[in-house]
């Protein structure tokens, strides 16, 4: 019995302690990874020490132990993906009247701002908002390269300029990001709110982790 329940049960154990440890450490990041790659590690090395006086069952434990090791391996490697998308262009609203008149509508820049990587992550390029001379709005990354973290990047607008991850909580989720290196283009919704929800965040959903964001001005 206890053979035939010791992958399932490892599988589960393992895997389920790293996925709850590592979205629950409030750090985030590097630290919320560590943290559940030692529960698999200590949790591996104590389910093997109770099955040590049945040689099968060790080798079912140790397998299961290398399963887990491996697979989540996989799953949480780096995955970079690269865009090119066309985005607007458009000069900044003082710029714009000395460009135009009131009959010649173009699209206009209204904010704009530069990423940095956060929680131990690299991050760069250029974020911008463009009211569009035919109605609507669009957020555009210019430049735009950051690390893939575990993948599951979306694209939040958050209100104020986080300083940690656990700041995260009054948010708008705009997308799951395009690529994580590219010029790329968004569409805002028409009630959104920039004034409140004024910094641009990319958000591991994985890991509860920030790894750009760009403040807009």
């Amino acid at each position: 019995m206890a053979r035939a329940l010791a992958v399932p049960l490892v599988v589960v154990v393992l895997a389920g302690g790293f996925y709850l440890i590592s979205r629950n450490v409030p750090t985030g990041g590097l630290v919320a990874i560590g943290a559940g790659v030692a529960w698999v590690v200590l949790a591996g090395a104590a389910a093997a020490w109770f099955a040590r006086r049945d040689r099968t069952l060790l080798l079912l434990v140790l397998g299961s132990a290398l399963l887990v090791a491996l697979v989540g391996g996989f799953l949480i490697a780096p995955k970079a993906s690269e865009v090119d998308e066309t985005v607007v262009t458009a000069a900044p609203e003082p710029e714009r009247m000395a460009m135009t008149t009131p009959e010649e509508p173009r699209d206009v820049q209204t904010l704009a701002g530069r990423f940095t990587g956060e929680s131990g992550h690299r991050g760069e390029g250029r974020a911008a908002v463009v009211e569009l001379a035919e109605g609507g709005r669009v957020l555009t990354f210019r430049d735009f390269d950051v690390d893939p973290g575990a993948g599951g990047l979306k694209i939040y607008m958050t209100a104020g300029e986080p300083s940690s991850d656990g700041e995260v909580k009054d948010f708008v989720e705009l997308a799951p990001l395009k690529g994580t290196k590219g010029n790329q283009q968004y569409k805002l919704p028409k009630r959104l709110d920039l004034k409140r929800y004024g910094t641009v965040v990319i958000w591991c959903v994985p890991f509860t982790t920030r790894i750009a964001q760009a403040p807009l001005s």
